[in-house]
């Protein structure tokens, strides 16, 4: 018989993240979320994500995905090298008695985290029928003029201008204001994206368990995922899901349904421009 584990309540925030919290809402009202499992997901925080992939190329970001499951930081390769100069590490160590511990990518940490509302390439939508891709979408305190602002990644969208471009910019590397939302905060919860493909996020979420929990990590996490919401009640439940564990429905509440705005179009201005012509 199936154990039922509790509820969690999630705030989803239209301000900090309209795109992405109207997704995730627009999904549970859907009920996409209903009967998915959770899963444990590999993920490699601080990598060099691509920018030239487009975001609705599937086929592109698996062809990726491959050479860096051979070629790259935890490939099969990397590790058969690494155990030859482990092979010959040890060698030397016992000639001189030292040793030596090197990483090629010291910025990066493999972790894994459960992740929920993963399903195939995520989802479909009716209007384009291909997976829906969501921005990478940031709230960031700019400093020059002292004030929040909404910054989406370069590579999505050639077409950011709006009425409300006062509000928005394009995230450009090194040149980053700092993201006001970090993962240091109990409770976030943010959209997931392939590691190498920052506007491929589609369905899947994740709040930080404890593990992750600590600076070294959430520091790396920081600007690069999306929170759009807030565990209000359910926290340690979150904390402690596992592989396996099962969503077994969703609910949206009064105030979300009314506040969620339907996009009457299929490109990122149109989602821009849905608030201004409702």
């Amino acid at each position: 018989k199936d154990e039922v584990l509790g509820n969690v309540t999630i705030l989803a925030d239209g301000y900090a993240a309209p795109i992405t919290a109207g997704n995730f809402v627009d999904l549970a009202v859907r009920n996409f979320y209903t009967g998915l499992t959770v899963k444990e997901l590999k993920k490699r925080l601080g990598v060099t994500a691509s920018l030239t992939m487009a975001e609705d190329s599937v086929v592109a970001y698996d062809i990726a995905s491959t050479v860096d499951r051979i070629t790259g930081e935890d490939g099969v390769i990397k590790k058969s090298f690494d155990t030859f100069l482990k092979g010959i590490s040890s060698s030397e160590e016992s000639e001189d008695g030292s040793s030596s511990n090197s990483n090629a990518n010291s910025n990066t940490v493999l972790t894994s985290m459960p992740v929920m509302g993963s399903f195939n390439e995520g989802f479909y939508d009716p209007l384009t029928a291909k997976p829906r891709r969501i921005p990478l979408e940031i709230v960031q305190f700019d400093r020059l003029f002292g004030t929040a602002k909404l910054s989406y990644e370069s590579g999505f969208s050639s077409n950011t201008a709006s009425a409300n471009a006062t509000l928005l910019s394009v995230l450009k590397p090194g040149v980053r204001n700092p993201p006001l939302l970090t993962f240091d905060i109990p409770g976030l919860v943010a959209m997931n994206h392939p590691d190498l493909n920052l506007n491929g996020g589609s369905s899947e979420f994740f709040c930080l368990t404890e593990k992750n929990m600590m600076p070294g990590r959430t520091t790396l996490l920081n600007g690069q995922y999306a929170p759009f919401g807030y565990v209000l009640e359910g926290l340690d439940l979150m904390k402690d899901l596992q592989a396996g564990d099962i969503i077994a429905a969703t609910y949206v509440d009064e105030s979300g349904m009314m506040n969620l705005k339907k996009v009457r179009g299929t490109t990122f201005a149109d989602a821009m421009n849905s608030e201004e012509n409702d």
